[in-house]
């Protein structure tokens, strides 16, 4: 019931709010230990399924033009 609470949600705000980044980031304690590591997760993970989908999140951050490779986040 929990997961298809959490996906309602997700999709009513995406429904809401077509400005929503398309790209999920989903829970993973590897994703947690970036904390530990003091480091970015493709620093150290770059071809793990989560490291795959943090290059995906930028990727589609650069496609809107939030930021390019040399800027923070607007």
């Amino acid at each position: 019931r929990r997961k298809s609470l959490h996906r309602d949600v997700i999709e009513a705000t995406r429904a809401s709010f077509p400005q929503v980044l398309a790209v999920e980031v989903p829970y993973s304690s590897e994703i947690e230990r970036v904390a530990l590591r003091r480091a970015p997760l493709n620093a150290y993970a770059p071809r793990t399924e989560q490291g795959r989908v943090y290059e995906a999140l930028w990727t589609e951050i650069r496609s809107r033009g939030l930021c390019t490779d040399t800027d923070t986040i607007r």
